[in-house]
């Protein structure tokens, strides 16, 4: 699923990148009310949904890889807590 979501996002941000690139040009983009401004930030907000995309599959992407991890028992319980279970 994380595949899946991070080949969309990164689909979603690099077209609609292309899309002010090649036919908007980056100078033009405005935030006001006029029909410019709402498309360009319509195109912003897309483009947020894509990074917002990107890194919600790298976030479980690695709590994926941490999870095998831990499976393998290479990571322990921290001393840190060893010392607070003797005072008790």
């Amino acid at each position: 699923m994380a595949t899946i979501q991070f080949i969309v996002g990164l689909g979603l941000f690099l077209m609609i990148t292309l899309t002010i690139n090649h036919f908007i040009y980056p100078s033009n983009v405005t935030l006001g009310f006029s029909v410019d401004g709402i498309v360009s930030i319509i195109l912003l907000s897309i483009e947020f949904l894509g990074i917002y995309e990107v890194t919600s599959a790298l976030t479980k992407f690695l709590k994926g890889v941490i999870e095998v991890y831990k499976a393998f028992r290479v990571i322990k319980k921290p001393r840190i807590y060893a010392i607070f279970n003797k005072n008790r």
